[in-house]
């Protein structure tokens, strides 16, 4: 299937470059490859390499959260015996094949994940795939986004597994959380990259979802990377990228309250006198029939 086909893809290129994708990822390349990244090949090769890390892990998110649903009817006894004997079979052995694919799925990522990291350890590798545009960038900077949302966000509690479940099906969210993290880590440190695809890459972080939210995301993954076995590296370029994110809340805020000054000043329109009336008046005050006002003084 195409999945085992870019699987050994990955392999090749692994073994080429002097690397196993198991154990060896967070290691630097040795190889230059400048002279080859240019090439339509390469950037296909990598978009192709993201998008399978979603689809992937997407999918193996979707199957944890059908077994978390189907665990809960399970837990409610009085309900799950109220189902004939016949249904309650045929769920039984979905939820079996729902394990076995959410372990396939969860592999799958992993390997997927793994490979990114093989490949955005080299910068040059990283400026010329992932991040070589501001499009590519705000693309990886929304993946990053999504990938966390379903492990520390809101999405995350879709997927709470009761029981030894989540060590049957190979889940290990802590784990999961440090690999994650070391792709954002990746893409932060891309020393070749240029300077506008990290701030699309920022932009894409920020998604629609606005900074506020992203820069809350953020900090939830940094406290519960604390808990996790990931180096300082990887907490150094979270906690960066929530300052970047927190400068650019105070930036939209000072526009935001500079653009309702101008608002207001634009509002006040000077008053406007027909050059007749100025005319006709300058006349009057000028003629001997103008009387004085007694003003009772």
């Amino acid at each position: 299937d195409k999945n085992s086909a870019r699987q050994g893809i990955a392999q090749l290129i692994s073994a080429t470059l002097g690397f196993s994708t198991g154990g060896g990822a967070s290691e630097q390349l040795s190889v230059n490859p400048a002279a080859e990244v240019s090439s339509a090949t390469w950037r296909s090769f990598s978009d192709a390499l993201l998008q399978e890390s979603v689809f992937l892990f997407q999918d193996a998110m979707g199957r944890l959260g059908d077994l978390r649903g189907m665990q809960v009817d399970m837990e409610d006894a009085i309900e799950w015996h109220a189902q004939s004997e016949e249904i309650r079979r045929e769920r039984e052995g979905f939820f079996g094949q729902l394990q076995r694919t959410a372990t396939g799925f969860l592999s799958m990522a992993c390997k997927a994940l793994s490979m990114v990291i093989l490949l955005a350890s080299n910068s040059t590798l990283c400026a010329a795939g992932f991040m070589r545009d501001e499009a590519c960038a705000e693309k990886a900077g929304s993946v990053v986004t999504d990938f966390l949302e379903r492990l520390v966000g809101g999405k995350a509690k879709d997927m709470k597994l009761h029981g030894d479940l989540r060590e049957k099906v190979g889940f290990n969210p802590k784990e999961l959380l440090g690999v994650v993290a070391q792709v954002l880590t990746l893409l932060c440190n891309c020393t070749e990259a240029s300077a506008v695809a990290h701030q699309s890459f920022v932009e894409g972080v920020v998604g629609n979802h606005g900074a506020s939210e992203a820069r809350k995301l953020l900090g939830k993954t940094h406290k519960y990377l604390q808990k996790c076995t990931v180096g300082p590296a990887i907490l150094e370029a979270v906690a960066r990228l929530v300052q970047t994110v927190e400068t650019r809340i105070a930036a939209d805020a000072s526009d935001a309250a500079g653009a309702s000054v101008t608002d207001k000043v634009a509002a006040v329109q000077p008053i406007k006198i027909a050059d007749e009336l100025v005319t006709h008046y300058s006349a009057l005050l000028q003629s001997d029939s103008v009387q004085d006002v007694d003003m009772g003084c």
